[in-house]
């Protein structure tokens, strides 16, 4: 168990943290640059150093300041949020030479996972289903013709390094292809067939660092402008059971081709049958920007760890119901099996809950976060 961390980021991510630490009786580091040296996750923190200027390349993104900052005041840990320095593998890599446990998946998992084309090269191997696409990247014009011709137009022309909506363009024929590949210069490449409206599914992992890993459910992220993401609802409506269990079984292959540590998101496309679900990517995301409700309810696990497998919190410590108390659950409204504010071990040794009894378990979030679970107890 880790007994102080530095939280390298700011604002209301850094409250969250503050707050979960503080809940696990772990110390605090914060940091902050000239203008948010009066910020309340500052104030509330149980040490404080200033890093550098207001200029975020001064400050929450300089590494060496960071590290510097960490050995002085004796962590033994860096969370870095998300955003700035999250999903930077040499960040992750700067933190374990100097004997820091960074809050989050190793360097060489980062890079994995953070390269889209050699990422769907290991799904395809793990079984995980991906769109019809390039074998890896594309090098040449005539390789990325030839890819589209097999596959079929439109086509999706992507940035292995992209992601957030950058670095994708959309081809409906040869020539609006041979465009795309001007405008990307020398920069990696791959193709993929293009899913013409579909759903974005994601599913909620956590993994530990001795290869166990489950999945929390379900999130419909459809609601988007310019690949922006509006809104999500969970569960994800009108999945049927049998394939929301093949997609949290997907998500679960994928965690653990990478060798994924840590909370993540592994995101699928949905065919608008209904029926097929593709790969699309694998997000670094050890805090949720969004839907907060699952974020809080799994929080904690980030610190445990390195000393603890999986099977383990969920069964003694968290709010995600364990197969040892649970033989059936049914969802409503905007809940998933990670959103129950309750552990049902308590209830059971409190005389709540019984062999063959039922609860209807409510829980409610932030935003339009609500919804209920009907447990019936094994």
């Amino acid at each position: 168990m880790l007994k102080r961390i530095l939280i390298a980021n700011r604002g209301e991510i850094a409250l969250r943290i503050l707050r979960s630490c503080r809940e696990a009786g772990v110390e605090t580091v914060a940091v902050y640059s000239e203008a948010d040296r009066d910020a309340l996750y500052v104030q509330l923190a149980g040490q404080s150093v200033c890093i550098g200027p207001a200029r975020a390349a001064g400050s929450y993104l300089n590494q060496n300041a960071l590290l510097a900052a960490a050995l002085a005041t004796g962590c033994d840990g860096i969370h870095p949020g998300y955003g700035f320095l999250s999903e930077n593998a040499d960040f992750a890599d700067a933190c374990a030479k100097a004997d820091l446990t960074f809050i989050g998946p190793p360097g060489d998992v980062i890079r994995r996972a953070g390269a889209k084309s050699s990422a769907r090269t290991l799904m395809r191997g793990a079984g995980v289903p991906v769109t019809p696409g390039s074998d890896g990247p594309v090098r040449s014009e005539a390789e990325a013709l030839a890819a589209a011709e097999r596959v079929g137009y439109p086509v999706m022309l992507k940035a292995s390094a992209g992601g957030g909506g950058r670095g994708i363009r959309s081809c409906e024929k040869p020539s609006e292809l041979k465009a795309a590949l001007a405008c990307f210069g020398d920069g990696e490449m791959y193709l993929e067939k293009l899913v013409l409206h579909p759903r974005h599914i994601e599913i909620q992992v956590l993994a530990d660092c001795m290869g166990n890993v489950v999945h929390l459910g379900d999130r419909d992220c459809s609601l988007q402008r310019r690949s922006q993401k509006l809104g999500e609802e969970a569960p994800a409506w009108g999945i049927p059971p049998e394939l929301r269990e093949k997609m949290g079984e997907a998500a679960v292959r994928a965690a653990k081709a990478v060798g994924y540590e840590n909370a993540g998101t592994v995101e699928f496309l949905l065919d608008p049958d209904g029926e097929h679900f593709y790969f699309m990517e694998m997000n670094i995301d050890r805090v949720l920007e969004r839907h907060k409700l699952t974020a809080e309810d799994v929080y904690l696990f980030v610190f445990h760890q390195a000393n603890a497998r999986i099977i383990d919190l969920v069964a003694k410590k968290y709010r995600i119901p364990p197969q040892k108390y649970c033989k059936n659950i049914q969802q409503y409204g905007n809940t998933s099996a990670a959103s129950i504010p309750v552990v049902l071990s308590e209830l059971e040794e409190a005389g709540r809950l019984s062999s063959g009894s039922r609860a209807l378990l409510v829980g409610f979030g932030g935003g339009l976060t609500w919804g209920g679970t009907l447990v019936e107890m094994a």
